[in-house]
């Protein structure tokens, strides 16, 4: 199922759009990277000192993701794929990053059931749309709009960690939890597509590549 739903995704998004496949090679080689070096740094930042705070800790944990995801995001755009410039080849990064991530943080260390899956499709989709909206907003950092998009994308990744991090914590009730996530989900993908809209049908930001 971890590869399964990822690779449906992918055959419906290429036969609708016609989209490239190395974005979809490079998300899932990207991944693995931002993996390894996150966990680097989490040995480095979030040390016994920090533990001993929970807050604190489920915040720098939640900014180390952001800014790893994002800014290895905005990097790849900017300089690996930086010839695949139509909005497409974003979604299309965007599925080959959660297919990593899914079967990496998933996959491996939990076991599914058949009774498991319909709830595991309803946050795969979850967790598809949370991830193509921020490929699409850092897309338009880096073809348009300048760095300041990326910021907003690791803030809203950041905040989906943090607020995820105090459900398990059992700071934050589930029902709290479950309206926050999708608040911020429903305001990433409202981002994505007004900044969509706006930089595709705009005639006057055609020519616009500042990435200053």
């Amino acid at each position: 199922m971890h590869l399964l739903i990822p690779g449906a995704f992918f055959l419906v998004w290429k036969k609708k759009t016609h989209a490239r496949a190395w974005p979809l090679v490079v998300g899932v080689i990207v991944y693995i990277m931002i993996s390894l070096f996150r966990g680097m740094a989490r040995v480095v930042v979030l040390n016994e000192s920090v533990a001993e705070v929970p807050m604190l800790y489920n915040l720098l944990s939640a900014l180390l993701s952001g800014i790893a995801e994002e800014g290895g995001r905005y990097l790849v755009f900017l300089w690996v794929i930086r010839n695949y410039d139509r909005w497409e080849d974003a979604v299309t990064y965007s599925i080959g990053h959660m297919a990593a991530e899914s079967v990496l943080a998933g996959g491996i260390v939990y076991g599914m059931t058949l009774v498991d899956v319909p709830f595991f499709t309803i946050y795969a989709i979850h967790d598809h749309i949370f991830s193509a909206a921020l490929s699409v907003i850092v897309f338009a950092a880096v073809h348009y709009d300048g760095i300041r998009l990326v910021f907003a994308a690791v803030g809203l990744h950041a905040l989906c960690n943090f607020l995820h991090a105090l459900n398990v914590s059992e700071i934050l009730p589930d029902v709290g939890y479950e309206l926050l996530d999708l608040a911020v989900l429903v305001l990433m993908a409202f981002l994505a597509w007004r900044l969509y809209r706006h930089y595709s049908i705009s005639p006057e930001w055609e020519s616009v590549t500042d990435v200053s």
